[in-house]
């Protein structure tokens, strides 16, 4: 059978592939989630009013899961795997420094988009309203920060642990909920920031993989590995003659 090679190279990319596909698919899926965020929030809500053990439940585990989705977290982690990789473990740093970079990346994407767009969260209005630029973080819905690191942490965790995929998603997934349960966001809120978190994810990972970066940062750190001195070091035939004596 004959192999076709995609025609425009840079789709042969992983990454570049899957950031055209989320771009692509964004706007229709936001738009469609967009006309059914009062559905689905009602129905989250009716779901929990019928069902007062599961609603028990979660509001005792809240408090944990708004740490947990919060970014600090995720944050602290891995300022902490670039501090390990910088002076004990090497070959963390180049991971630490991807995982930082694409958590400050996502987390600036989204300032941006929510600030210029301007959408009110809803406990201000049940509808899509854009009132344009604004920096009130508390008026500020569109799209949900929470949900961008989440998908950030999830493309990050599925790259370095293909194992861990479904754990990774699933815990992406949950953020998400978790900020359409608590009223902080639409649910097109968080189908957006899915987006724009495996997007930007991918790109600092195809930037850094793909183009030699990562490769580059791992040698740098690799070459700052402390040697031995020469008075330390001993050829084999000193050994063995030390032995033998």
């Amino acid at each position: 059978m004959k192999s076709y090679k995609i025609k425009y190279g840079f789709l042969n990319q992983p990454e570049l592939r899957t950031v055209v596909i989320c771009v692509i698919l964004a706007i229709p899926t936001v738009y469609i989630i967009s006309n059914s965020d009062v559905l689905i929030r009602s129905s989250i809500a009716v779901f929990f009013q019928n069902h007062n053990a599961v609603s028990f439940f979660y509001d005792k585990i809240t408090p944990l899961l708004n740490f947990i989705f919060h970014g600090m977290p995720q944050f602290t982690v891995a300022v902490v795997i670039l501090i390990l990789g910088r002076y004990r473990f090497p070959e963390l740093f180049a991971h630490g420094k991807i995982a930082l970079i694409s958590l400050c990346s996502s987390g600036l994407a989204v300032q941006a988009i929510k600030h210029i767009v301007g959408r009110g969260r809803p406990r201000v209005t049940e509808t899509f309203i854009a009132v344009g630029p604004t920096l009130n973080g508390d008026y500020d819905s569109f799209p949900s920060g929470h949900t961008v690191l989440a998908f950030t942490i999830a493309v990050l965790m599925t790259h370095y642990f293909p194992n861990f995929r479904v754990p990774a998603y699933m815990y992406a997934a949950l953020s998400a909920f978790h900020r359409v349960k608590t009223g902080s966001h639409f649910p097109s809120d968080v189908t957006a920031g899915a987006f724009v978190g495996v997007v930007i994810a991918n790109i600092v990972l195809y930037y850094f993989r793909d183009n030699g970066k990562y490769e580059e940062t791992t040698n740098k750190r690799e070459e700052l590995k402390p040697r031995k001195s020469r008075k330390s070091r001993k050829t084999e035939s000193e050994k063995e003659a030390e032995n033998g004596c």
